[in-house]
């Protein structure tokens, strides 16, 4: 899924006054960060150990896997507000 998806998904619940504004800008600029780290680390060049590029783009990933679980829990917090 699209990080605009979930950006747009996650800011209409604080709209609709279930999700504080302030834990979604923070999820939403964590997101953005760690897809811009990854990218950065894909474009690493070529001359660059192998080791170096994966261990970045493992950190990246690891950051955005953090942010995803946060995400989720944001996410199902909304749905339960919802009903």
């Amino acid at each position: 899924m699209e990080i605009s998806v979930i950006e747009q998904v996650l800011r209409h619940a604080v709209q609709r006054g279930i999700l504080d504004e302030d834990d979604v800008d923070a999820v939403v600029d964590r997101m953005w960060g760690a897809r811009a780290s990854f990218q950065e680390a894909l474009n690493i060049p070529q001359t660059t150990p192998p080791q170096e590029k994966e261990s970045k783009m493992a950190q990246a990933l690891e950051e955005f896997n953090e942010v995803s679980m946060e995400v989720v829990d944001l996410l199902n917090t909304a749905a339960s507000s919802s009903g």
